[in-house]
C-alpha cells in the first residue's frame, strides 16, 4: 500500500508461509486428522512488541486448533502462561523454529510448560515460529529435539 501511494508499480509473487515451510521440515500435516481440524496462524506481538490484546485465547487454547505464532519468541512466556490459563494442558506438544527454511535454522520441541526455556536456549534474534498443538507430538525427533536431549548431547 505504501508503494502504490507513492505511485510506485506493485507486483506480487506467491510464496509458502514459513508456518507451511516448518511443518513439511518436521515432517508434520498441520491439520493431521487424528490431531486438529483447523489451523491458526496468529502474530505473537502487537505493534508494542508485546503479547497482542485483542486474541481469542479460548479459542486458541482449543485442543483440536493447530497454532502457529509468528514472532512470538519475546512473548513465549506469555503465550505459555495464556494458552494454560485457558484450559490448554501444560503438556502439550510444541515446536520452536528460528529462521526456518535457512542454512541456519534451529528446531527444538517439548511441551508448552517447556517453551520459555526452549526461547531461552535458543534466543529470540533471528525469526522465531512457535507451533502449538498435538500435531507436533509427533516431528521427526531426529530432527526435533528435545530440549533436555539437546543440551545432553552437546
Amino acid at each position: 500500500a505504501h508503494l502504490e501511494n507513492l505511485g510506485i508499480p506493485v507486483s506480487i509473487i506467491p510464496g509458502i508461509t514459513s508456518a507451511s515451510a516448518m511443518a513439511a521440515q518436521l515432517g508434520v500435516s498441520l491439520t493431521h486428522r487424528d490431531h486438529a481440524q483447523s489451523v491458526r496462524f496468529v502474530t505473537g506481538h502487537s505493534k508494542q512488541g508485546t503479547l497482542p490484546t485483542d486474541v481469542d485465547w479460548r479459542a486458541i487454547a482449543d485442543p483440536k486448533t493447530t497454532t502457529i505464532f509468528y514472532m512470538g519468541g519475546r512473548t513465549a512466556s506469555q503465550i505459555s502462561k495464556r494458552l494454560i490459563d485457558f484450559g490448554m494442558s501444560e503438556m502439550t506438544p510444541i515446536a520452536v523454529c528460528s529462521s526456518v527454511s535457512r542454512a541456519n535454522q534451529v528446531k527444538r520441541g517439548g511441551t508448552l510448560l517447556e517453551l520459555p526455556n526452549i526461547i531461552s536456549e535458543l534466543g529470540f534474534d533471528e525469526p522465531v515460529l512457535i507451533g502449538v498443538g498435538s500435531v507436533f507430538v509427533d516431528a521427526k525427533t531426529e530432527i526435533l529435539a528435545p530440549l533436555s536431549q539437546s543440551r545432553s548431547l552437546a
